[in-house]
């Protein structure tokens, strides 16, 4: 069978976007390229609590699992996090390689196939406090994602 890409696959939905990037200072002080959410975007992020991080750590090997998070509509970032995140495998990745990607799906009907979903890369950085403050379920540490690259189909 011939290898199949994502857009093969899925073929080229109406909604598939990427949003724009802009230059934006983030808590760390370090400048880099952000990029920015689309209202929906934010809505559907809104509605989910459940995705999967994927890191890589010293090594290069990737790590996927699932995870919680919230959207910062202060900061424009991910925010993931759980009861014991200072513990894991993805909290010392992103300590040795800061890069990481979050993603969140569903399904809306499975007649007619209708798939959602969010992919964001970007900058992340392992903070070790402040994460009780998001919510139920959530310890202190916690990662936060600096949204580089946003993809997304089925989100209008």
């Amino acid at each position: 069978m011939p290898r199949m890409n994502r857009v093969s696959l899925l073929g080229r939905l109406p909604n598939e976007r990427e949003t724009s990037a802009r230059t934006k200072v983030n808590t760390s002080g370090v400048e880099g390229t952000m990029t920015s959410l689309s209202a929906a975007q934010i809505e559907y992020l809104a509605g989910q609590r459940l995705g999967r991080i994927a890191t890589a750590g010293s090594d290069g090997k990737p790590h996927v699992v699932p995870t919680s998070f919230r959207y910062n509509r202060e900061l424009g970032t991910l925010d993931i996090g759980g009861l014991h995140v200072a513990t894991t495998k993805k909290y010392r990745d992103v300590q040795a390689n800061p890069w990481a990607a979050l993603v969140v799906d569903d399904l809306v009907s499975t007649d007619p196939w209708r798939p959602r979903m969010l992919e964001i890369r970007g900058r992340a950085e392992a903070i070790a406090s402040g994460g009780a403050n998001l919510g139920p379920g959530f310890g202190d540490a916690f990662i936060r994602i600096y949204p580089a690259k946003v993809n997304s189909f089925g989100i209008e």
